[in-house]
């Protein structure tokens, strides 16, 4: 499942939006092969094999599930602050490389709120 979405996706982006968009074959196609392959992806994480427990139940996927909340929370101001902060847009600047480290700060700071606000806000929240 997870190998069909990422070469679906990857084939989007690919044929380039004018393609896709144009009345191209895979306009029509897209979204019933991507809604198979989550299909996969959800049979085989009801399935509980061996695969779905390496990559679904490790310390780091069940610690990111607790702090999806605060993700989902905090990512959309974070990344209102970063578009609306003209130096950074500068740097970003149009080049692949730029843009890359923008989205990997950008990953790491959003963590590390949601974390802190996992922590220090939730987690007290619900012990009450």
């Amino acid at each position: 499942g997870i190998s069909g979405i990422w070469v679906m996706l990857v084939g989007v982006r690919e044929l380039g939006k004018t393609v896709f968009w144009g009345g191209h074959y895979s306009l029509y196609v897209f979204d019933t092969l991507f809604g198979l392959f989550v299909l996969f992806l959800v049979l085989g994480v009801a399935i509980n094999g061996k695969l779905t427990r390496v990559v679904f139940c490790n310390r780091t996927a069940l610690y990111l599930g607790s702090i999806s909340y605060s993700v989902y929370l905090w990512h959309t101001p974070l990344l209102r602050l970063i578009f609306q902060n003209k130096d950074i847009m500068d740097f970003v600047g149009g080049s692949d490389s730029r843009l890359a480290v923008t989205i990997a700060v950008y990953t790491c700071a959003t963590l590390a709120v949601s974390a802190g606000s996992y922590c220090w806000i939730e987690r007290p929240f619900f012990r009450k």
